[in-house]
């Protein structure tokens, strides 16, 4: 059953899943409707003991997908799946439910026994309906509508297992959502944290200090910040995918000043309401053993569905050059390293500190050349103690790409950039000082076109021109169960539109 839930009128975001009833280690597919200005939407799956799984949707013009992985450690019950918006409000979204076929925990109080005449009675069962779209031949989708439509598709085998019932957007048909028009100036997240530890205050009384945040591997998902008056730093980035690292430091520190920077939560605060209990029945037992094997034999089918392309960040604006170490005798030390193979390098000491130099583009070669203080990053994080270059082990390092143009970082600015490219990308052996924190990150998953398991297939981000059909591709005569097919979203004017058909 997919559903398209809000727990009251003017929710902020609607959250659209493929089904409502899974096995603990299914993946929850996920749709995502959102108001205008949204770029990022938190999710979390609450029980009704507190928090269980988190993670992030990317938006853009009103619309993400997404996906949560049950862990094979969560306990039989009933979930509701929470959302809000980057400076929007918390939302209560859709209640699924999560059954544990390989362990006897249940959420504590959240699971019910009952006969089976009580379950069959339990549950909303949509009837054979639609609105705005419908079915054409086969396994294909109408838009009926004098308007496009932005909808997501869902197709399943159709068993006894039923979640709570609850609204659905065919109980919403006459509720308009809110503008999906997208706001082309935000993209992307709004990082926070805060300057912690007993030399905060002297941090921002210098007046210096310069916050940065960078991601290991990734030379565009570096961004820097200064602290407001109350020690809180604001980073604006693009949406970053998947799970990783962020490294956290503050450049500029006045001598003997003892402070870092901490992340702040964005999912604080959020909270799911009642839950009702998971009512569950001994004739289920057939289904749920179906369900147990699909799950351990299947294997997904998944292609990641694009979303527009984010903006060019400032390393791609021009293009590197680029040593392959591999490629060139293999020296011991980086500064021979840069002596031998980069010419374009070199390193000095000024003031008894190391600074890397690059030679700047445009500098006549029948003249001097000029030679320009460099930024250095070792998997694109920011090295500002460039001694900690100086001492690398050149081993470590499969690449050098040297950007010779003027940067900025911060308040400062740099005549190149220089990243060394490990074999790892995570900055194997580098010794960071102890102002330097690194946290974990569950970053926006990617929107993927799915099929495998109990659902044949699904597809969060579609969008139909008046008149337009879209066809499963998918081949179901194998199924060996009946079928339920679900589409629903709005068109461009906010209007609900909704299609629900067995099979």
């Amino acid at each position: 059953m997919l559903l398209l839930v809000s727990c009251r009128l003017g929710a902020q975001a609607f959250i659209v899943t493929d089904k409502s009833c899974y096995i603990a280690g299914e993946t929850v597919n996920c749709s995502a409707f959102c108001p205008k200005g949204a770029s990022v939407l938190f999710v979390e799956l609450f029980s009704s003991e507190g928090p269980a799984l988190k993670g992030r949707i990317a938006v853009r013009d009103g619309r993400g997908g997404g996906s949560l992985r049950l862990p094979l450690t969560l306990p039989t019950g009933n979930y509701r799946l929470v959302s809000r918006p980057q400076g929007g409000e918390t939302a209560g979204g859709p209640v699924i439910s999560v059954i544990n076929t390989f362990t006897a925990a249940r959420v504590e109080g959240g699971v019910e026994i009952v006969g089976d005449e009580e379950y069959g009675s339990y549950g909303y069962v949509p009837a054979d309906t639609g609105y705005g779209i419908s079915s054409g031949e086969g396994l294909s989708i109408v838009n009926t509508c004098a308007d496009s439509v932005k909808i997501c598709v869902s197709l399943t085998r159709k068993d006894a297992l039923r979640s709570p019932a609850r609204h659905t957007v065919a109980d919403l048909a006459s509720l308009r959502m809110p503008s999906l028009a997208g706001d082309a100036s935000r993209s992307g997240e709004v990082v926070k944290a805060v300057l912690a530890g007993p030399g905060s205050g002297q941090a921002l009384s210098s007046g210096s200090v310069c916050a940065v945040i960078a991601v290991p591997g990734s030379k565009t998902d570096c961004y820097s910040s200064t602290p407001a008056e109350d020690g809180t730093v604001e980073f604006r980035t693009e949406n970053i995918y998947g799970e990783k690292d962020i490294v956290c430091m503050l450049t500029w520190l006045p001598e003997g000043c003892d402070c870092h920077l901490e992340l702040r939560d964005p999912f604080e605060g959020m909270e799911a309401g009642a839950i009702p209990p998971l009512r569950l029945c001994r004739s289920l037992e057939g289904d749920l053993l179906r369900r147990s094997a699909l799950l351990r034999s299947s294997a997904s089918d998944s292609t990641a569905v694009s979303l527009p392309s984010p903006r060019e960040h400032f390393f791609l604006r021009h293009e590197a050059v680029t040593y392959l170490l591999d490629d060139y005798t293999r020296f011991p030390t980086m500064p021979e390293v840069f002596v031998e193979i980069t010419p374009e390098l070199k390193l000095r000491r000024q003031g008894g500190v190391w600074q890397l130099f690059v030679i700047m583009e445009m500098s006549v070669s029948d003249e001097p050349p000029v030679w320009g203080a460099a930024l250095a990053m070792i998997d694109g994080v920011p090295v500002p103690d460039q001694s900690l270059v100086a001492t690398y082990d050149p081993s470590l390092v499969k690449s050098i790409e040297i950007y010779p143009h003027r940067y900025k970082l911060g308040a400062e600015e740099y005549e190149g950039v220089v990243n060394f490219v490990t074999f790892k990308r995570n900055m194997p052996g580098l010794a960071l000082p102890d102002d330097v924190r690194i946290y974990s990150w569950q970053g926006a998953a990617l929107p993927y076109a799915a099929g495998g398991g109990d659902t044949l297939w699904w597809h969060p981000l579609i969008e139909l021109a008046p008149g337009e059909s879209f066809t499963l591709p998918v081949d179901a005569s194998g199924a060996g169960a009946p079928l339920f097919l679900s589409a629903e979203g709005c068109d461009s004017a906010g209007r609900a539109v909704y299609l629900k058909k067995s099979l």
